[in-house]
């Protein structure tokens, strides 16, 4: 079936990351400097940094190998000789600066240095907290927001919070159209340490040229500093920075160099181990949560507690690069769970939930910087960092077509768990008393066995039926009805292992709540034959259709725009449309039907959607061409 497609609302720009800065190594050093005779051979060579996982006592081994007898030539001396402005050299010092230390083209990442310098030196008490210091009136590093809030399924259902419909607000859900959420508050100087920390690699995250700018200052701060408490607050500062973004290639492997000289040894391998895992996964997108840093003021790992839906909580151990991926992976192999596809997590706060799978580039994304997300949300709120209180959940998101609830055990028992508080909640909705009645039936069996009776029906009956239905109808007439049901479904002499019937539900559910199990996309632009969209609007895809949800007129709930059968699909392709400096790019995501009409989407990012929708396709395309029957035993499967 198809229904008219949109047409979209303007296009949306982000944020590009800017070309890293060129340092010239042919600049002369002052005549006063030495420098090893085959440094410039060394430095035309630059060798790109080793990504490499380091043990105790290998650092010494792996810059020896990496640079060889041409160590000195990323000595932190020698790079202040060549580099830093206004005749400024590598030491420490309580001095305000008037320019920045290294060149910076623009007038505001020349200002901003500035007002890093002070800042550094106030986290490490080099000056008093108290000095008054001119911040230029202007806004914050715009650092997007960049999950986006999703509830579990209210944009389907339309339901209000509870305990697992955890839908949020009108407010969040604009949000969540919209993705990006610009945080720009007036500058004022920072106070606390962890508001301090947030200036410093807030602007270290967004602008790539004060990064060396950055580094080039805590170096200079923790070289030659006469107060030991001072450094141990610098060293502090330069681990919370490195795990939030590294420098260039070259100045990487001056801090490397640093580090190996003059990091004290609870120092030396974590940094250096937090800029390795930085250069491996990327610039975060958010200065750190209150908890990394109070892991990191300790050198503590970090432990996240997840609530799985059967109530279990999981700590996982993560540090600050984890990406979201790699959490679900180790969470994964912590609980045995076989095929972590469409499980997804999500974070919750208040009445809001923020999706860490919606919309682009999921698998980029770090945990810490969900965590900081809802941190600043609740600062919003008034709240502190250390009384803002959130959950982090992994539930099932969508079903792949080849999804077996035979297979995997624990999978199917967590989206069995997933169902009943749905059901009950009211996220989940059956189509009549009847099917209300079975799935009833079949968890009772789950739970009690195969023996019923009426009183073990009465003690359970108030949390299987939704609320409102038992104040329809009353808690007697579900008793009778799941009574019969269990009777028609489980006659005397059935042995049926509780797991298979947990299998049972979940094939059911993956059957009728197909849409319910989506993953979301937000759509900036729509074309194709048929109609406009008027409104906002997300593209969702399950395991059997693509569909486009647009806000109702009324402003409550969705209604759908456009419905094809992933059978219909003939291909889907991208193309990169639209992009200006500083900005992020779009995507064109074109799906072609065996019908013939070609729809167009215009998305921020459609690698995500169009990896989806391949491995969907293909799936289906292979089974029409060779279909699967199950044979006697359950979870086995031969081609025809």
């Amino acid at each position: 079936m198809y229904l008219a497609p949109p047409e979209g609302s303007e296009v949306n720009d982000g944020d590009n990351e800017q070309e890293d800065q060129d340092w010239d190594l042919t600049r002369p050093l002052p005549s006063s400097a030495t420098f090893p005779s085959s440094a410039e051979e060394q430095q035309r060579k630059d060798p790109s940094l080793s990504v490499l996982s380091l043990q105790d006592g290998e650092f010494e081994d792996i810059l020896e190998d990496e640079m060889g007898e041409f160590l000195a030539d990323y000595s932190f001396n020698t790079f202040a000789l060549r580099h830093f402005m206004g005749g400024k050299n590598h030491s420490f010092t309580k001095e305000q600066l008037k320019q920045p230390l290294l060149k910076l083209k623009s007038e505001d990442d020349q200002q901003a240095a500035l007002e890093v310098w002070v800042t550094i030196q106030k986290f490490m008490g080099d000056v008093a907290d108290t000095d008054v210091v001119e911040f230029i009136s202007r806004k914050k590093p715009p650092i997007k927001r960049r999950m986006s809030f999703r509830n579990f399924g209210a944009k389907i259902t339309g339901k209000k919070s509870s305990k697992y419909d955890l839908s949020t607000d009108n407010a969040a859900k604009e949000a969540a159209v919209n993705n990006e959420v610009a945080q720009q508050p007036e500058v004022l100087p920072p106070t606390s340490g962890v508001e301090k920390v947030a200036f410093i690699t807030g602007y270290g995250i967004y602008s790539k040229p004060l990064r060396d700018e950055i580094y080039s200052q805590l170096m200079k701060q923790l070289s030659d500093n006469p107060s030991e408490r001072s450094r141990e607050r610098g060293w502090f500062l330069l681990s919370l920075c490195a795990g939030c973004f590294a420098p260039s290639s070259l100045v990487t492997k001056v801090v490397r160099y640093f580090i190996s000289g003059h990091a004290p040894p609870e120092y030396s391998l974590y940094c250096e181990e937090r800029l390795r895992r930085t250069c491996s996964n990327g610039t975060r997108s958010l200065p750190p949560p209150q908890l990394e840093y109070n892991a990191v003021k300790r050198r503590r790992p970090i432990l996240v507690a997840v609530t799985l839906m059967d109530e279990r909580v999981v700590k996982v151990e993560v540090d600050s690069a984890t990406t979201i991926r790699e959490l679900r992976i180790q969470l994964s192999e912590k609980i045995s769970l076989l095929d972590h596809f469409g499980f997804a997590f999500y974070i919750t706060m208040f009445d809001q939930t923020i999706s860490l799978t919606s919309g682009s580039a999921q698998w980029e994304h770090h945990i810490m910087d969900a965590i900081s997300h809802v941190e600043q949300t609740g600062r919003d709120e008034g709240l502190s960092g250390k009384d803002v209180q959130w959950d982090l959940f992994f539930r099932k998101e969508v079903f792949g077509p080849w999804h077996d609830p035979y297979k995997d055990p624990v999978g199917t028992t967590l989206i069995y768990h997933q169902l009943v508080g749905g059901l009950k909640y009211g996220e989940y909705k059956c189509q009549d008393d009847a099917e209300y009645a079975e799935f009833s039936a079949r968890r009772f069996y789950i739970e009690h066995g195969s023996s019923v009776s009426e009183e073990g029906l009465i003690e359970v009956i108030q949390t299987y039926v939704p609320d409102k239905l038992l104040k329809r109808l009353g808690a007697g007439y579900w008793v009778n009805a799941t009574m019969d049901s269990f009777k028609k479904l489980y006659p005397d002499g059935t042995t049926v292992s509780s797991q298979d019937e947990k299998a049972v539900l979940v094939q059911q559910a993956m059957d009728k709540w197909a849409q319910l199990f989506s993953r979301f996309f937000v759509i900036k632009k729509m074309s194709g034959p048929g109609i406009t969209l008027k409104r906002s609007a997300v593209a969702a895809v399950n395991w059997k259709e693509l569909s486009v949800l647009e806000e109702s007129d009324s402003g409550r709930g969705t209604k759908v725009a456009l419905l094809v059968p992933l059978t219909d699909v003939k291909s889907v392709s991208k193309r990169n449309v639209f992009q200006i400096r500083g900005t992020e790019s779009d995507d064109e995501f074109n799906v072609k039907t065996t019908r013939g009409p070609k729809f167009t989407f215009i998305m921020n990012n459609a690698d995500e959607i169009q990896e989806m929708l391949q491995a969907f396709v293909g799936r289906h395309i292979l089974e029409i061409h060779h279909p699967v029957q199950p044979t006697e035993e359950h979870g086995e499967e031969s081609a025809a």
